[in-house]
């Protein structure tokens, strides 16, 4: 019944990537040597099946997750097609809540670029304006165009989420990680997809802080060298 909620939902927002998704870990795997340190932005939907496959896990050095709220609010609440009774879910986690429960029980060293940390991040009008200021190279430039034509994404309701997970995942000491034992609710009720901690061994981190300023300047940088 757990994995039957997950795939429901999962198979609601994208129903190619869930057919096709589970054999690129293990492509992946097969096309080189050395250890995976793997990035998802989404669901955890194809990882999770993936994982049947032990010798992908033996593979893998870590899992970086962009995704969990534990100590602060969800995103769920005032999303479009999300239920507005849910305050204490991630949207990631949400879309698959048993997905993420598998991750975290294969073993892994599983790292949650949670709402936690990107909270602490907010796109801002500031941040909008320096970018428009700075940009020469191409892809600082095209997103010098994105904000300035559409000014809600610097209201204050959007982060740089995926960007925070993508720094963090590449050995950028931008964040600080909480270790703990973290545990997923896997039912269909108003708290699926709730992130929390839990009496028990670690068997993951997830962001307490992240430096704003740093990773703001460090995404300019990257983006403004071309």
């Amino acid at each position: 019944m757990e994995r039957a909620v997950g795939q429901q939902r999962a198979d609601r927002f994208d129903q190619r990537l869930i057919r096709h998704g589970p054999a690129r870990p293990r492509s992946t795997a097969a096309a080189g040597d050395g250890k995976l340190r793997i990035l998802t932005l989404g669901p955890l939907t194809n990882l999770a099946q993936a994982l049947a496959d032990k010798g992908l896990i033996e593979r893998i050095e870590s899992v970086y997750v962009m995704g969990g709220a534990v100590g602060v609010p969800g995103n769920i609440a005032g999303s479009p097609g999300g239920p507005q009774d849910n305050t204490t879910a991630e949207w990631n986690v949400y879309v698959d809540p048993a997905a993420l429960a598998s991750v975290l029980d294969a073993g892994l060293s599983v790292r949650l670029v949670s709402l936690d940390g990107t909270d602490q991040v907010p796109l801002t009008r500031t941040f909008g304006g320096r970018v428009q200021d700075v940009a020469t190279a191409a892809p600082l430039s095209v997103l010098a165009e994105l904000l300035a034509k559409n000014d809600h994404m610097t209201s204050g309701s959007f982060y740089l989420w995926d960007a925070i997970a993508a720094v963090v995942a590449a050995g950028f000491p931008v964040a600080e990680f909480s270790d703990a034992h973290l545990t997923v609710d896997v039912t269909d009720g108003t708290t699926s997809g709730t992130t929390r901690r839990a009496d028990g061994p670690t068997n993951a981190g997830y962001t307490s802080t992240a430096d704003a300023g740093t990773i703001e300047q460090l995404l300019i940088s990257v983006m403004n060298a071309g």
